[in-house]
């Protein structure tokens, strides 16, 4: 029989392409996507989130999840928008990432967060 269990994320932070070196884990709110106005043309912000798994005597036998986003609104107006979620393979540190880096130091293993490599 299948077990629903609600897991709420443990760290998160947003990354942005333009202020690459900003760590934003104190912001209310996280920015995604292709920024339309008030950047620079085809700016991306990434968001970073890591859920605490450890309840769970084997992670590799989770089958399936939700994964559920509120929309706050922001430039461009109504419509469908589209948020592409990717798993992570490098740890990061809630308070120390940015753009540029995973934790003070190191660098994200790909091109930028959520790279061919880091996925």
């Amino acid at each position: 029989m299948a077990t629903t269990t609600t897991v709420y994320v443990d760290e998160d932070t947003w990354l942005d392409g333009e202020n690459e070196d900003d760590n934003y884990s104190s912001s209310a709110t996280m920015t995604l996507g292709q920024q339309a106005s008030g950047f620079s043309s085809g700016e991306r912000a990434n968001g970073v989130l890591k859920f605490d798994l450890s309840a769970f005597s084997d992670a590799s036998l989770i089958s399936s999840a939700t994964f559920k986003l509120a929309y706050a609104g922001g430039a461009g107006g109504s419509g469908t928008r589209s948020v592409y979620v990717y798993r992570l393979t490098q740890h990061f540190t809630e308070d120390e990432a940015t753009w540029n880096v995973a934790s003070a130091g190191e660098p994200w293993d790909g091109a930028s967060p959520g790279g061919a490599s880091d996925v």
